[in-house]
Parts: structure tokens; C-alpha cells; sequence
């Protein structure tokens, strides 16, 4: 005699029956393993978390009373390649060689004959059922590719040039924020030009993306203004 080996395929969607299953031994409690099949295929995916990142004011102009102010707040994320594999699991079943024997001797070996059952309960039997596609994380390796994305952070701004520093919060980044200076303007004795110092407290530079150039992004932006046309009007 000699071995062999049947296989029950069982799909995510589906199940498919192969002549020589071991259904007739589901009841013998059979052991479980896992094997895993490489697809030669790859999946590319962006890690979770942020490599660098770079924020700061990109414009601000003064209209009267009104300081508008844009920033810029990306983070940069770089693109992996993983490889996919195939998760099957396998129950095996064990043999049964004195039932088999004795089977045999019973029928005169007429169950060999009938059904390739029988030789599954002699040398035993494995039935295999596909689980899932699965990506490989720990074999990932860089494209060199990487993507910005915009980022909803907001960022303490301070003002400086008034009677005190006066500090804002933008919210609305990507877009124009509008800060009303009436009540700095208010509160200040205004004789001349005033000088403005804009300052982003907690942006920061870790990575410049190519697309925006150094210049074009700032922590602190200086202006001078005319407030004393509006100072009068107010007062």
C-alpha cells in the first residue's frame, strides 16, 4: 500500500467539494497549520504616520483694521512596497491502519475498489481552505516616492507692535484668516508708521517641500502700516 493525500479547496465565497475530501472525517478532530503561498505580486501603501513635516505664513496684508494672514501646514508621508502572500489553513487527519485492516479483511478489500475514502483512513488525510490575501510588512521597502498632505493643526499667531504682543489662533489654514485690530488699534497711542511683527510661535521648517521655496515660507513676517487715519476715526 501506499500513501496519499486528498484536498478539500474551500473558497472565501464559496465552497467547492474535490472528489476525495475528508468530510467523512470531520469528526476525528483533526490538527491545524497554516502555510503560506507567495503571489509574486506587490502592494504599494503610505506609512501611517508622518516622516516630516513644515508649516508657516505664506502672505498677510493689512485693510484697514483687518489682517489677513494664509499659512501652509504639510506633512510628509513616504509610499512602501510590500509583497502579498496567500494564507491557507490545513487540517490533518490522522490514519487509522488497524481499522483499515480490518475493513479489509471483513469486505474482502472490496472498499478499495468503491471508494477512495477508504485509502484516506488508512494513511490519513489533509483538507486545505484558503483564508485571505495578507501584504508582508515586515519585508517592506521603500519606493522613494512620498506624498504632502495638508494637515488641520492649528497655530498660535502673535502680534507684535501694539501697546502689548496680542496672540490669535488660526484655524482655518490653507485659506485666508481674518484678525480685527480694532481693539490693539484702540488701545495704542499711534503717532507714526507702525511697525507690525507677525510671528507664527509653533510653526516649523523640518522638511521644505519643492514645491514651495524657502522664502515663501515664513515664522515671522514684518509690516508697516498707517493706522493713524483709523486711530483718528476711532477716537
Amino acid at each position: 500500500m501506499v500513501g496519499c493525500s486528498s484536498k478539500r479547496i474551500i473558497n472565501t465565497i464559496r465552497e467547492v467539494d474535490v472528489p476525495g475530501s475528508c468530510r467523512h472525517l470531520d469528526d476525528e478532530g483533526g490538527s491545524i497549520s497554516f502555510e503560506y503561498h507567495n503571489l509574486a505580486k506587490a502592494q504599494n501603501f503610505y506609512e501611517q504616520l508622518p516622516s516630516s513635516q513644515f508649516s508657516g505664513i505664506t502672505s498677510a496684508n493689512i485693510n484697514d483694521a483687518i489682517l489677513t494672514i494664509s499659512l501652509v501646514n504639510k506633512e510628509k508621508y513616504k509610499q512602501y512596497s510590500v509583497p502579498l502572500f496567500e494564507k491557507y489553513q490545513n487540517t490533518t487527519y490522522g490514519s487509522h491502519p488497524i481499522r483499515a485492516t480490518m475493513a479489509t479483511i471483513m469486505y474482502a478489500g472490496i472498499p478499495w475498489l468503491i471508494t477512495d475514502h477508504f485509502s484516506d483512513l488508512a494513511f490519513g488525510c489533509t483538507e486545505q481552505k484558503k483564508l485571505n490575501i495578507q501584504p508582508d510588512y515586515t519585508k517592506k521597502t521603500s519606493t522613494g516616492k512620498f506624498e504632502y498632505r495638508d494637515n488641520g493643526k492649528p497655530h498660535k499667531i502673535s502680534i507684535s507692535g501694539f501697546d502689548k504682543d496680542y496672540s490669535f489662533e488660526i484655524t482655518n489654514l490653507g485659506f485666508e484668516n481674518r484678525i480685527d485690530l480694532i481693539q490693539p488699534i484702540f488701545n495704542t497711542q499711534i503717532t507714526d508708521i507702525t511697525t507690525l511683527k507677525i510671528t507664527c510661535l509653533d510653526c516649523s521648517f523640518d522638511d521644505v517641500s519643492t514645491q514651495y521655496l524657502t522664502d515663501d515660507i515664513k515664522k515671522t513676517i514684518v509690516m508697516n502700516h498707517d493706522f493713524r487715519p483709523l486711530k483718528t476715526y476711532l477716537s
